[in-house]
Formats: C-alpha cells, sequence, structure tokens
C-alpha cells in the first residue's frame, strides 16, 4: 500500500495512541524507530518513559505495572519472551525493508496501524505470570495516560464470569472512558466454548491467515537405534539444494487424537518412510 499515510485505512492509524498490556517491548527492535513519523505525542498524552529505555515519536510510553516480587525488574522492557514485542509491532509496528522468513517472502514489513502511537504497560513477571492487580492497574494508568486505543493478547487457562475476569473489569472501566479495547480470542478451540475475553464490551479477535502459503519438506530416514527415528531437516532458506533431491514421494498426513497421537506421539510401527510435506501460512 506504500508509506505514505493517506494510503493507508484510517490514515495508517497517524495520531492514534496504542496502550498495549503485555510483557514489555524490547526498545531496540527496528519496527520501533521513528523514522518517517511528523507528529510529536499529542499535547494531552500524560505517559513516560523510564530515562534508561528509547522513547521517540512511535514509542512515546513505558511502564512497568506488576507487583514487585523477588524478580522484581523496574523496567518494562522485554527480556524473557518477546510476545510484548511481537503484539505491539504487529499492532502498530513502523515499517522495516529487506525483511523475510528464512529467505522466503522478502520485502517490507509493517504493523497493522504503523502511524499510530505505541505506549506499553509491562503486567508480566519474568516466569510469565501476569498478576491480575497488575492488569487492572495497567488499564487505569492506560486510560489515565491518554490513550485512545487498548490492545491486551492475555488469557486465563478457565472462562471466569464478568465479574471476576481482571480483563473484562478493567476493559469495561475502559470502555465508560471511551477507551477501545482490543482483546485476544485466545489459542483454544474450534471447540465449542473455547474463545477467551469474550464480553460484550471488548473487541475480541481470533487468528487470521492470508491466500499464500510457505512449502517446506522434511525427509524422514533411520530409524537411527531400535526406538527412535532420526530426520534430516532442510531449512527454508535452503532452496537450491532441495532441486539436486530425487523428487518426493508423497505420503498421507496421519490426523489422530486418540490418546498419544493427539500430542504427534506415534509409535515406531506407525511411522510413515518417505517425505512428509505440510503447508502453513507465515
Amino acid at each position: 500500500m506504500g508509506k505514505s499515510p493517506d494510503k493507508w485505512p484510517g490514515n495508517g492509524g497517524q495520531g492514534v495512541i496504542i496502550g498495549v498490556i503485555d510483557h514489555g517491548i524490547d526498545d531496540t527492535h527496528l519496527s520501533l524507530e521513528d523514522a518517517g513519523f511528523m507528529d510529536m505525542p499529542p499535547p494531552f498524552w500524560k505517559g513516560s518513559c523510564h530515562p534508561a529505555m528509547k522513547c521517540n515519536k512511535k514509542l512515546i510510553g513505558e511502564k512497568n505495572m506488576y507487583v514487585p516480587d523477588d524478580d522484581f525488574i523496574t523496567l518494562a522492557r522485554d527480556t524473557e519472551h518477546g510476545h510484548g514485542t511481537h503484539v505491539a509491532t504487529t499492532a502498530a509496528g513502523n515499517f522495516v525493508t529487506n525483511v523475510s522468513i528464512n529467505g522466503l517472502a522478502s520485502g517490507t514489513a509493517s504493523g497493522v496501524a504503523p502511524y499510530a502511537h505505541l505506549a506499553i504497560y509491562k503486567v508480566c513477571r519474568k516466569s510469565g505470570d501476569c498478576p491480575e492487580a497488575a492488569v487492572l492497574r495497567a488499564f487505569d494508568k492506560a486510560v489515565a495516560d491518554g490513550g485512545h486505543v487498548i490492545s491486551l493478547s492475555l488469557a486465563t487457562s478457565n472462562i471466569p464470569t464478568y465479574d471476576q475476569s481482571s480483563i473484562g473489569i478493567g476493559g469495561f472501566n475502559a470502555m465508560q472512558q471511551g477507551v477501545h479495547v482490543v482483546v485476544c480470542a485466545g489459542n483454544r478451540g474450534p471447540a465449542a466454548s473455547s474463545v477467551r475475553n469474550a464480553e460484550p464490551w471488548l473487541l475480541t479477535v481470533g487468528a487470521g491467515t492470508v491466500d499464500r502459503y510457505f512449502p517446506g519438506t522434511v525427509y524422514l530416514v533411520g530409524p537411527a537405534d531400535d526406538t527412535h527415528d532420526s530426520a534430516v531437516d532442510e531449512g527454508l532458506a535452503d532452496r537450491m539444494k532441495l532441486l539436486t533431491l530425487p523428487p518426493p514421494t508423497f505420503k498421507p498426513l496421519l490426523y489422530r487424537t486418540k490418546d498419544h497421537h493427539g500430542y504427534c506421539a506415534y509409535p515406531f510401527e506407525e511411522m510413515i518412510a518417505g517425505a512428509v510435506h505440510r503447508f502453513r501460512g507465515p
């Protein structure tokens, strides 16, 4: 669509502040540079950044909101998981040129709203636990700072009632203040009642896909010993090497849900010799 804001729906989020509640941010990520940004943060913006972390026209706020514990870190840096950086840059990452997935799909990458500002609220400990008190504080802080949208990609293992859900309660309070709250539908499904964060005042978003696929070939050889097969893997970037291999023989994939088969744990006698072809989206 090009890099001009007028080429994007909604001007690419120009002037919008997105508060991301998650694991923090890698402030060195190229998607967080502010090249091409003309707008300073709006005058009503009340957020701030830690002096030890980078702030610019793109990244305008960083706060660590989780409950102080033995592994307390004052910075909102995403040093353990990368999940917070992934979520934030998917929403509003700036343009980065010459990127690819192991040599495939090369081009320019950006988030959905590349001209939006980002404010980060870290609510998760190093262990990966995200205390509900920290989530509620982050909602309140994001609203008080002046954000327009709150994006949150966290979900509980169970489905709490509306009055017991920290995300539902925090999102309801934000909605009352005119802030749009976008949440994830969780990683479960497609069974009934598997959607998380389904409160009617939240915008709950599930996974999407695109109209392309990346092929990959796995060649199985062996057995390496009496009980296990060994697999020789081919890197996706090593396309030329595949041209020198004999044509693969296609075999049917096994789709099972019974017992150990649901975890792709097949006994040796059930393994298929030959090539396994799998197609998945980016």
